[in-house]
């Protein structure tokens, strides 16, 4: 691989001083995005190689079309959790300030966040304070991989918090792959132009642990992953009904169609039609145990039409028994928490003190403290005793 060296005899695996990796972890980068570009590879495997050689946080390969802004693909990796990603593409996707930065690019030329948003701008921005340093990011740069008269497609690097941000010196050592990645991304393209283009959500749903499952307003089933494969043949409340999603039960079925209908996926939800989330608990069936259902509007002008041209819900399913840990997703989505308060939210519903929370997550008691009492105001308690009883009950319908 000529694009790509490393200094002769430096040890294999140093990549974790965010500085220059081996050459021999470059070439084994490389190799999984050809790989994953021929389709015998996951294109998160590569991409998160990519994260181990060169320190990343995470990164992500972004393929857009010009005219509509819609999602062609997108590739990532990293330690960025799959729920973090799903929260990020129906919610905070449409308040990412770092999305403007894309048009700065000219040719090859990288972009980096901190030298447009400064720490007084990050202080006080939602995207940063709700969800990208709770999740355990803080820096990105940005450039263009392929730019077509239809289609661009963008790479952004991600690091972590409490790491410096990206400068010239770094991003030189990853144009040394530039060629490699570009190519990798236009067999893909190729690939895809010769079949039918598959939806790019569908990967991330593929790889969450919970089960999810794609249904049109008229609760057509048009995806489901595997978690949720078993679920609905698994005997609970939730079934597939000749291909559309039902409840065992008359009143389930009522219940989970009333919730459907308040979504308003057939309307705006800017002309007041319908609520960005809904939740329903089936009772369940031959000894099964109720599963509380979340279903999320998923509206393509908010979501680059990640899941398609249409709106769509996304329908989580969660099992509701005491051997089921507290999911923070569902937590989450239940009491309109942000991400970090859901993560603080099931830690104390599980018994965990705030001085725990503050070792596990490795923030300060003060973030700690402002996060509890953002969590106990969302769901009207004033101490961790009502917060468990709350959280563990969880409400029988909620719409938001």
């Amino acid at each position: 691989m000529t694009d790509a060296v490393a200094p002769p005899g430096s040890p294999r695996g140093t990549a974790a001083n965010h500085d220059v990796p081996h050459e021999d972890d470059l070439r084994d980068v490389v190799a999984a995005m050809y790989e994953a570009a021929a389709g015998t590879r996951p294109w998160h495997e590569a991409c998160g190689l990519m994260c181990d050689a060169f320190g990343l946080w995470s990164m992500q390969m972004l393929g857009v079309f010009k005219s509509s802004g819609a999602l062609l693909f997108s590739f990532e990796g990293g330690q960025i959790s799959p729920q973090d990603t799903l929260r990020y593409v129906t919610e905070y996707h449409a308040i990412n300030p770092r999305l403007a930065l894309g048009a700065l690019l000219q040719g090859t030329n990288w972009v980096y966040d901190h030298e447009h948003h400064d720490e007084q701008f990050v202080a006080q921005d939602r995207f940063y304070q709700e969800f990208l340093i709770p999740s355990g990011g803080r820096w990105m740069s940005v450039t263009s991989l392929i730019d077509e008269p239809e289609v661009l497609v963008y790479l952004c690097l991600h690091r972590a918090v409490g790491t410096p941000p990206f400068d010239p010196t770094f991003t030189d050592r990853v144009d040394r792959i530039r060629t490699h990645l570009e190519r990798a991304l236009r067999i893909h393209m190729q690939r895809q132009r010769e079949r039918p283009i598959s939806v790019a959500g569908h990967a991330l749903l593929d790889v969450l642990p919970e089960g999810v499952i794609v249904i049109d307003e008229t609760r057509l089933i048009t995806y489901r992953n595997a978690s949720a494969d078993a679920l609905l043949g698994g005997g609970g409340s939730l079934i597939d009904r000749h291909g559309f999603l039902d409840s065992r039960h008359e009143t389930g079925s009522r219940n989970l169609a009333a919730a459907i209908h308040t979504l308003g996926l057939t309307g705006s939800i800017v002309e007041g039609t319908g609520v960005d989330r809904a939740l329903v608990r089936l009772p369940g069936a031959s000894g099964q145990a109720e599963q509380l259902v979340v279903l999320l509007a998923v509206r393509p002008e908010r979501s680059m039409q990640m899941f398609g041209e249409t709106p769509c819900a996304l329908v989580i399913v969660h099992p509701l028994d005491t051997r089921t840990p507290l999911d923070p997703l569902i937590v989450g989505l239940a009491f309109g928490l942000t991400p970090a308060e859901a993560q603080v939210a099931a830690a104390l519903a599980e018994g965990h003190t705030p001085e725990d929370v503050a070792r596990m997550r490795h923030v300060s008691m003060a973030t700690v403290r402002t996060q509890v009492t953002g969590v106990y105001a969302k769901l009207g308690v004033q101490r961790q005793a009502d917060l468990v009883r709350k959280v563990l009950e969880l409400p029988r319908l909620l719409d938001r």
